[in-house]
């Protein structure tokens, strides 16, 4: 029997979470990606309120789903988490460069993008900064990440933007200020009120316009079908 690999288990995961979240993210799709919306909402930022909430894969899937859904159009998944990055071994990506090595000028955009045929769509990965890397000025570097999702635009109809967590953290509160609204991943059953309400205030004050919040890891202790009617 093959041992499965990280980028198998990695892909099993995506692919399920697209068929599982399928309802949540057709509604969610409809109201950010609606033609009305879409010169508006063109690169959506997903966070959560701490680690562990699930946001890659989140994020991840919401990208399959896309494609799937519009396999004429093109989508770019941009990974922004500088602080836990994952893509590259949950996919096995081959990308020459990495959004970090943009930021800092050592690669070129085209180096960083990579096509991922068997999911059919686009990504950036982070990229893995020196444990004593200052990871990314954010009073230096946000004008090029402006300017990189700038250009992305110009190609891909939807681009979802990876990032860390909000609490305890800038960076998805400094992000916030160049994409052009949020998702917030809310860990069900775990993540308290109160710390997503203080996560929800950051953003908000931080100028975010939040777009919708995704309950992931919830158990359905009756069919989830029936749930529509309740």
């Amino acid at each position: 029997m093959t041992e499965r690999g990280p980028e198998d288990e990695g892909e099993s995961m995506i692919r399920d979470l697209a068929v599982r979240f399928r309802d949540e993210f057709y509604q969610l799709e409809r109201a950010i990606f609606s033609k009305e919306g879409a010169a508006k909402t063109g690169a959506v930022q997903i966070t959560s309120s701490h680690f562990g909430e699930g946001v890659s894969s989140i994020t991840l899937a919401l990208a399959l789903f896309l494609a799937r859904l519009h396999p004429s159009e093109e989508v770019m998944v941009v990974e922004a988490n500088l602080r836990q990055p994952s893509f590259d071994q949950m996919m096995n990506l081959k990308a020459k460069g990495s959004l970090l090595g943009v930021l800092q000028r050592t690669s070129r955009l085209p180096e960083a993008i990579e096509k991922v045929d068997k999911y059919g769509f686009t990504v950036i990965p982070a990229g893995r900064p020196p444990v004593s890397d200052t990871l990314v000025s954010y009073e230096s570097d946000l004008g090029r990440l402006r300017g990189i999702l700038t250009v992305l635009k110009k190609k891909y109809q939807y681009i979802l933007v990876d990032t860390p967590p909000v609490i305890p953290f800038i960076d998805a509160t400094a992000i916030c200020e160049v994409t052009d609204g949020v998702v917030l991943v809310v860990e069900s059953e775990r993540t308290r009120s109160e710390v997503v309400d203080h996560a929800l205030d950051r953003l908000k004050s931080a100028g975010a316009e939040i777009l919708g919040i995704i309950l992931n890891k919830r158990e359905f202790h009756i069919p989830k079908g029936i749930y529509r009617f309740l």
